[in-house]
């Protein structure tokens, strides 16, 4: 119950500054990779789970690969439709348990060419390039 209110408070809060026109980004403000942050609803540290095939960067994202990283409490799970994966980086989207806790957040992931994991990097409606050193190219961050 206490997750379930963790992922509602964090969707409620992404929907808010998305309407507002504000950004919402975890991690620290410099250009260094945030390594500390995990979703909300986790509230833990950030995990890596090994996949099989490294592809382009890790591309595809394996949605069974996200969503253990996300380890969303019972009811909420990856919006597999949401996942798009770039030059190892990827974004997913989270359907809720009740559509009452539905938001527009997204969760950040980063693949790790070295040990072939993906990471959980953070959460937010938007993501700033310069705070996670996520190339423009990629297209999930301004």
């Amino acid at each position: 119950m206490r997750l379930r209110t963790h992922a509602f408070v964090a969707l409620t809060s992404a929907t808010v500054l998305a309407l507002t026109g504000c950004s919402s980004s975890t991690g620290a403000s410099t250009a260094a990779p945030v390594t500390n942050q995990a979703p909300a609803a986790t509230g833990g540290a950030p995990s890596s789970t090994p996949t099989s095939d490294p592809g382009d960067g890790g591309c595809p994202a394996p949605a069974a690969t996200l969503e253990k990283l996300m380890k969303l409490d019972a009811g909420f799970r990856i919006d597999k439709s949401s996942i798009k994966c770039s030059q190892g980086w990827a974004v997913a989207g989270i359907i809720a348990a009740d559509k009452a806790q539905q938001g527009d957040g997204q969760f950040l992931f980063k693949f790790s060419d070295s040990t072939e994991t993906w990471t959980s990097r953070g959460e937010g409606s938007s993501f700033d390039c310069a705070t996670y050193d996520i190339p423009k190219s990629t297209g999930f961050c301004s």
